[in-house]
C-alpha cells in the first residue's frame, strides 16, 4: 500500500495593469503627433518587458484589451477604476498604472472613488498640462457632530487660477427650505489678488 505525495509548483510572474486613456482629448493638443507615433511605439514595446506580465487595457467609458487609437468620445474614470479593481482583485498584481489627461465627462470625480486596489496605483499625466482659467471650491470642512439649536461652523476653501483682478461672489444656501423662495444664508464678495489664489471663508 504505497503512499504517493505530489508537490506541484506554479510560478506566476507579477502583473502590471497599464490603463491607457483612449479618449480623443489625448490628441487634441499640440503634442498630437507624438501621441499618435512615438507614444504608440512605446505602448507596443511594453509587451517585450521580461519577468513581468503587462496587461494593456485601453479605456474610455468601457475597458478593452487592445492598443489605443484615441477615438473614444466619453470617459468614465471612476467606473473604470471600480471595474479594474474587481477584475484583478484575486490576481498577483504588482502595480496599476493609469495614463490619462484626467478629463472625464461621465461618472464622478475619481478622487472620491471608494476603490480598493490590491497593489499601488500610479498615475502618468498626458496631454496638455497648461493651467486654464478656473475657479472652484476645493474643500468644505465642518464638525462631524452638531447639536440641535447650536450654530455649526463651516469652512469653505475657494481656489482661483489665472483670475487675478477678478471679482467673485460666494453664496451659501439652505436647500431644506422652500426651493422656490431660497435666499442665501451667507454671502461674501471676493477679489482675487494673485494668479494662484486660495480664500478660506468661515
Amino acid at each position: 500500500a504505497p503512499k504517493l505525495k505530489k508537490n506541484e509548483k506554479i510560478k506566476e510572474n507579477p502583473i502590471v495593469v497599464f490603463l491607457q486613456d483612449n479618449s480623443s482629448s489625448i490628441i487634441s493638443n499640440n503634442d498630437s503627433v507624438y501621441y499618435q507615433t512615438q507614444y504608440l511605439n512605446f505602448i507596443d514595446s511594453l509587451i517585450n518587458v521580461k519577468n513581468v506580465d503587462i496587461n494593456l487595457v485601453s479605456f474610455d467609458n468601457s475597458l478593452e484589451k487592445k492598443s489605443p487609437d484615441f477615438k473614444g468620445k466619453s470617459t468614465n474614470i471612476s467606473s473604470i477604476l471600480d471595474e479594474v479593481s474587481n477584475t484583478y482583485s484575486n490576481l498577483n498584481v504588482a502595480a496599476y498604472i493609469l495614463a490619462s489627461d484626467g478629463i472625464y465627462n461621465e461618472g464622478f470625480n475619481p478622487l472620491y472613488a471608494n476603490t480598493n486596489f490590491n497593489a499601488p496605483l500610479y498615475t502618468i499625466l498626458l496631454g496638455d498640462t497648461s493651467m486654464n482659467k478656473d475657479v472652484f471650491i476645493s474643500s468644505i470642512r465642518n464638525n462631524k457632530i452638531s447639536y440641535l439649536g447650536n450654530e455649526t461652523p463651516i469652512e469653505i476653501s475657494l481656489q482661483a487660477d489665472k483670475m487675478k483682478g477678478e471679482k467673485l461672489l460666494l453664496e451659501l444656501f439652505n436647500h431644506t427650505e422652500d426651493p422656490l423662495h431660497v435666499s442665501p444664508i451667507y454671502s461674501k464678495d471676493i477679489k482675487v489678488s494673485k494668479s494662484s489664489y486660495i480664500n478660506k471663508s468661515q
